[in-house]
């Protein structure tokens, strides 16, 4: 089986710096849900311990992962303007 090399969470010789918020961060921006708005909340209520983390750390990240959820809660509505559920699937 192959290794899996290890992240270098810090590297004093490395340019790069590992930034756990901005990893949080991408992660719940990337995988949040376009479907419905049931989904949406599904997705912020099953990984409140990680957001609850990068607030801790990060709360520059925490703000705009909240402001992300806001905006992506306001493109599913919009598309679910006619008279419908909108916990209904998205029309695409």
């Amino acid at each position: 089986m192959p290794q899996i090399p290890p992240i270098p969470i810090w590297d004093p010789d490395s340019k790069k710096k590992f930034d756990f918020a901005e990893s949080i961060y991408l992660a719940m921006f990337h995988f949040m849900p376009t479907d419905t708005v049931e989904s949406l909340e599904n997705h912020y209520r099953d990984n409140k311990k990680a957001v609850a983390t990068m607030q801790r750390m990060s709360p520059k990240h925490y703000d705009k992962l909240i402001a992300d959820f806001k905006a992506r809660k306001k493109e599913i509505l919009e598309k679910n303007q006619d008279n419908k559920d909108p916990n209904e699937t998205a029309v695409r």
